[in-house]
């Protein structure tokens, strides 16, 4: 609580959850996504019933049928990136991403904490109770297993009974719907505690340290790129070619995923050694299919995006030829997108993919 949270006791969690087989507090996530706003044509509106409607069905439906890290990998995607809705102004359809957490301002978020909820294992058989479980917008992102300091028991370590009991409850037949959403999971004892995530295994839970960066040496370690001898010290494991991958090629289909990634790049520092501005995001991105060619061609920029009807004209250009090893081509719904090159150039391979792997710029 002294960090933000509001207690909801273990009554009023169920009562918002409105059955132990659920975990989400979909009233508090309604109720932040009223808040949001978008913006169009230099206007904003608030969401529609149909938009809040569709980002509550997509985030209750984390798809545990294709495993839990796959589902829990889903979720936090949709947590960092947002949830792209389709909208209509005026008769103009409109698809806006909407974040479901304000990263950048954090009042803008809902928290809340509760103890031993009750939670329907997935056979309908029997019911589990995590110690707490910390919600940011109605959704289970922490999940706390806290031990005695000591155990009656010599022999008996209680940390390892915590993680031991995390790991347990994600498995098939217990409640892995409730460790799709977790995103930091602990085992404590008052004194010491350890953390881990979906899936990690128990010999890789790290032991907890508070520190307090500050805000500006946060700010400097996150928007600084690394220097050549820490690249080679991160890689060094690696195949060595993987550290080479510093100029990319970013094909998309949708306007607003282009406009997004172009973002996130920007933030992470993917630029180059000092953070760009707006004005170095709005340069990657081609104007046409022709420019993209030449950009190609030209080679020396760190980052380019396309929409993928771009790189199909690009593709019947020249001058789209470059031969570096030093470029790396992300290509969204691969198999489509290839398919359309393809058929576009009549190229038999016009953009070779497998993963990780250096990937030459073709001649399309």
């Amino acid at each position: 609580m002294a960090m933000g949270y509001e207690y909801l006791p273990p009554e009023a969690c169920l009562a918002k959850r409105s059955k132990n087989s659920e975990v989400l507090l979909k009233d508090e996530l309604v109720a932040i996504l009223k808040e949001r706003r978008f913006e169009y044509k230099g206007e904003t509106f608030p969401l529609s019933t149909n938009a809040i409607d569709q980002i509550v069905r997509e985030l209750a439906s984390p798809g545990l049928n294709e495993g839990l890290l796959a589902a829990n990998e889903r979720i936090y995607d949709k947590l960092t990136l947002g949830v792209t809705v389709t909208e209509f102004i005026n008769g103009k359809k409109h698809q806006p991403t909407i974040p479901i957490i304000d990263w950048h301002n954090i009042d803008r978020n809902r928290f809340h904490v509760t103890d031993e909820p009750e939670v329907l294992n997935t056979n309908g058989a029997g019911t589990r109770r995590p110690d707490i479980v910390c919600y940011v917008n109605g959704i289970p992102l922490v999940v706390i297993e806290a031990k005695r300091p000591d155990a009656h028991n010599p022999n008996r370590d209680m940390l390892s009974e915590g993680i031991s009991q995390q790991i347990r409850n994600q498995r098939n037949g217990e409640i892995p719907h409730l460790f799709a959403y977790s995103q930091l999971l602990l085992a404590i004892n008052g004194l010491d505690g350890r953390y881990g995530t979906t899936k990690t295994p128990a010999k890789f839970w790290t032991r907890w340290r508070e520190e307090d960066l500050g805000e500006d040496f946060f700010n400097k370690i996150k928007n600084t790129a690394l220097s050549k001898k820490q690249k080679n010290e991160l890689f060094r494991h690696r195949e060595p070619w993987i550290g080479r991958y510093f100029n990319g090629l970013v094909v998309t289909d949708r306007i607003d995923l282009e406009k997004q990634l172009s973002k996130t790049f920007l933030s992470g520092g993917a630029f180059g050694s000092k953070i760009g501005a707006k004005k170095d995001g709005a340069r990657a991105k081609v104007r046409s299919g022709k420019d993209l060619a030449k950009r190609i061609g030209k080679g020396g920029e760190r980052i380019i995006f396309s929409i993928i009807n771009k790189f199909n004209t690009a593709a019947r250009q020249t001058e789209c030829y470059n031969p570096s090893d030093n470029i790396i081509v992300l290509v969204d719904e691969g198999g489509t997108a290839a398919r359309e090159a393809k058929a576009t150039s009549g190229c038999e391979r016009p953009c070779q993919t497998r993963p990780l792997s250096p990937l030459p710029a073709p001649r399309f």
